[in-house]
């Protein structure tokens, strides 16, 4: 910020400004919060301007910038008529004032009755995070992709460690070509597996049975 221009600092400052003002939207104590924000700002401002500029301190800052720091501070014409005859030309480029720099000009709050259902952006983050932490999510996401016949990168590595140690043949990389054969031989290897599950359930029933 030292060595930046008072226009791209002042711009800086009033976009953190509008995000302060914005996300105070709905409280109550609204215009306390950015008018308090905006006189820290203010006043650290003038302290910056005041060592770059060599001023010496906020009042003759405020005395040649003005309260909202719009006027020029380099070259100390802030308050000469020629510059403002200038500005009124449009023959220079305008500095942006901090905004706010009263509490009469911070909005109020927005007291609009909330949708049906309506949750904060934060909140809706932390109910999917939620969500995916859920065992069940997890396998209906697996499901999914079994149905869809598509395969996950944790899926192909373990079925290439997989037929590593059956056949001790690595299995193709999974270009553009060999993606469908890679995904037939995980749906192939997953629909033994399941068969070799179930069989062994039915060995396992008639066991019992052939013992009772």
């Amino acid at each position: 910020m030292f060595h930046a221009t008072q226009a791209h600092t002042n711009a800086q400052m009033n976009k953190f400004l509008s995000t302060m003002v914005e996300w105070y939207r709905y409280a109550d104590n609204r215009k306390k919060v950015v008018n308090f924000c905006s006189y820290i700002i203010r006043g650290s401002l003038a302290k910056l301007y005041a060592a770059k500029y060599k001023l010496r301190s906020r009042a003759k800052v405020y005395k040649i910038g003005a309260r909202n720091l719009q006027r020029p501070l380099k070259e100390k014409k802030g308050q000469s008529p020629e510059y403002n005859e200038l500005m009124r030309m449009g023959l220079l480029d305008s500095i942006e004032g901090l905004q706010y720099t009263r509490m009469s000009l911070v909005p109020e709050a927005d007291y609009t009755p909330f949708q049906n259902g309506w949750r904060p952006e934060h909140e809706k983050v932390l109910l999917e995070l939620i969500m995916l932490e859920d065992r069940r999510t997890l396998e209906e996401q697996r499901k999914c992709i079994r149905e869809e016949g598509l395969i996950t990168p944790q899926d192909y590595v373990s079925m290439l460690v997989w037929n590593y140690k059956k056949n001790a043949v690595a299995a193709p990389p999974l270009g553009g070509i060999d993606a469908q054969k890679a995904k037939e031989e995980l749906l192939r290897l997953a629909c033994d597996t399941e068969n070799k599950e179930v069989n062994d359930e039915e060995s396992g029933h008639l066991l019992q049975a052939a013992q009772l």
